[in-house]
């Protein structure tokens, strides 16, 4: 059996989720009426920021008003996914020099005759 969220957890995630709709809903209504402003002008800080709490407010607050405590639930991860621990090696390889070219500049650019 699963551990089954508590409900005061679930109702606190949800109410905080809400918050956070209101929140990002109430910066959208701002950056609305800032960008509608009679004289027409170029973005400014405030209504960038303005733009980044509205985003970020209505993503995080609809995540946790849909998925409530149940976000935060531990999930089973495929054998493909999980991570093992490396090999060990007993030494490591050694690199040997590259072979030599000879001058690769003048290989490079050679002019043609």
């Amino acid at each position: 059996m699963q551990d089954q969220p508590r409900p005061r957890s679930d109702l606190a995630t949800r109410a905080t989720g809400l918050g956070l709709a209101v929140a990002g809903g109430l910066a959208l209504a701002e950056l609305y009426r800032l960008t509608n402003l009679p004289p027409h002008h170029p973005a400014s800080v405030v209504e960038f920021a303005l733009a980044c709490a509205a985003f970020l407010g209505l993503a995080l607050g609809g995540a946790l008003l849909t998925l409530g405590a149940g976000m935060f639930a531990p999930i089973e991860v495929s054998p493909r996914w999980q991570v093992s621990p490396a090999p060990r090696q007993a030494h490591r390889p050694t690199l040997r020099p590259a072979a030599s070219c000879g001058d690769v500049h003048a290989a490079l650019f050679r002019r043609a005759a």
